[in-house]
């Protein structure tokens, strides 16, 4: 869903609920309401101003997990979209400056807002795109009463109604990673041998703060160089090693867009009785 779908889909339900008064001709604008602004639209004799005030991340609903995919043989795991709040600002001008006429307007916006489950039966609306907004009509901190004479005084501009609305959606990420699927080395030994499992999780550290990998890959190098192990965490950023042998192991870790690094693993008897935690915090340097 994008800003541009949003814009559509509003100018479209209010052009079809506002009916009464219906005696003149109506436009849109998504234009700033700034003094310049109000010498352009003489072109018409009523208008509906749709101003984008502000844009902020949802941090509620903001998602960690890729959803996955295979395409001829190939993972492609996409990210998840970005929740974010669009703070609208409606307001309504007369250019024969007609405050009856103005308010009618308003009174009507108003009530179609009040009333946005209708906002299905609007022409030209797509119902996929609806069911992914959300709205909320008067929200903090747009109830603010000084809010207004702030934001006129801003645009040098007389004081006038207007009516706050925050739409939340998600705006789809166009980032996709590939990998091939790893095919895990399996090794035997005596039975009479005790065998170590090795769980953990991979982060990545951004500024103060560490999130967990997704698709980073692992591998496990044994005392004479060689590789016994590889695999890939999952989208909690976990992995699993089993039947690993109370041996030095470097383990090897490689996350997208940081520089691997290498932990020595000298007694799994000790190490796995619990998950243990692989932190990557150096970035690759940007070309």
């Amino acid at each position: 869903m994008t800003i541009e779908n949003v814009n559509t889909i509003l100018k479209n339900y209010l052009f079809s609920e506002l009916s009464q008064p219906s005696d003149a001709e109506l436009d849109f604008s998504f234009d700033l309401p700034n003094k310049k602004w109000m010498s352009s639209i003489a072109s018409s004799e009523n208008w509906v101003n749709i101003y984008l005030l502000e844009i902020h991340e949802n941090l509620d609903l903001r998602q960690s997990e890729w959803t996955k995919s295979y395409e001829n043989g190939t993972l492609v795991s996409k990210k998840p979209p970005h929740y974010v709040d669009l703070y609208y600002l409606f307001t309504f001008y007369n250019k024969d400056k007609k405050s009856n006429k103005e308010h009618a307007y308003l009174e009507a916006v108003l009530l179609a807002l009040f009333d946005f489950s209708n906002l299905a039966k609007a022409p030209v609306v797509d119902e996929s795109l609806l069911q992914k907004m959300q709205i909320e009509l008067f929200p903090k901190p747009y109830i603010d009463e000084q809010l207004g004479f702030q934001l006129w005084s801003a645009l040098d501009q007389d004081a006038r109604p207007f009516i706050p609305l925050k739409i939340t959606i998600p705006l789809e990420s166009n980032v996709t990673q590939t990998s091939t699927p790893v095919e895990t080395k399996k090794i035997s030994y005596f039975k009479d041998e005790i065998l170590y499992d090795l769980k953990g999780k991979v982060f990545v550290k951004e500024g103060t703060n560490s999130f967990p990998s997704v698709d980073a890959a692992l591998k496990l190098i044994d005392a004479r160089g060689e590789e016994i192990y590889q695999t890939v965490t999952d989208n909690l950023g976990n992995f699993e090693f089993k039947n690993l042998r109370n041996e030095e192991l470097i383990a090897i870790v490689k996350a997208e867009g940081y520089v691997q690094k290498e932990i020595v693993l000298d007694d799994l008897l000790t190490i796995t009785t619990k998950p243990i935690e692989i932190i990557v915090e150096i970035k690759e340097p940007q070309p």
